[in-house]
């Protein structure tokens, strides 16, 4: 797509990091946000909201929260799937 002309686009990141966190592969995913980063294409709602789903499966919560924080200082609005996340999260532990 990239040799047509076509950036890749926030939507096409997001696929691709949704598929690495379901199989694991958050070291991929970093490598990819920092991508993100380097082509200035801005994360999304989305985007955050698979990373916080991911990281709360995981029951880690200083990387979920992280994600949270980044996302609220960048304007972000959470939503109710943050909120699951978070929530799915908070279950676990108790």
């Amino acid at each position: 797509m990239e040799a047509r002309g076509m950036p890749p686009s926030v939507a096409m990141y997001n696929a691709i990091i949704r598929k690495l966190c379901e199989d694991g592969k958050m070291k991929e995913v970093n490598g990819l946000l920092k991508e993100m980063d380097e082509r200035k294409v801005q994360a999304d709602s989305v985007t955050c909201n698979t990373l916080i789903n991911s990281y709360s499966k995981k029951g880690d919560m200083s990387s979920t929260c992280k994600v949270k924080r980044r996302m609220v200082e960048s304007g972000l609005q959470l939503d109710h799937f943050t909120y699951k996340a978070l929530s799915s999260m908070d279950s676990a532990r108790a």
